[in-house]
């Protein structure tokens, strides 16, 4: 650089990542819970104990409504449908598992 050049100097601030709002995805199927949380550009992470595509979440981590930076992970807590003649579920349907 020689010298009494010229320079120019750029100051601005850092642009802050976007927040966005974990959406309620709870009693969703999984499948449908991905796509939502995918659309509102976070990413999934974790998912269990149940990894049908079927099976309904439950909750989230962070839990729904939460601000958080967007593409953040969401872990999901999801229950299958099971199989019994009572619905299913995570207490065994309308009855809780039980017989009449």
């Amino acid at each position: 650089m020689d010298k009494n050049s010229q320079v120019q100097i750029f100051i601005g601030k850092a642009k802050e990542n976007q927040q966005v709002a974990v959406p309620n995805v709870r009693q969703q199927p999984l499948r449908e819970a991905r796509r939502l949380i995918e659309e509102a550009g976070l990413v999934v992470g974790n998912v269990g104990p149940a990894q049908d595509e079927n099976s309904l979440v439950v909750a989230t981590d962070p839990g729904d409504g939460n601000p958080v930076d967007k593409g953040s992970t969401v872990n999901l807590v999801t229950v299958g449908q099971g199989g019994n003649d009572n619905g299913g579920g995570f207490f065994g349907g309308p009855n809780g598992g039980g017989r009449d």
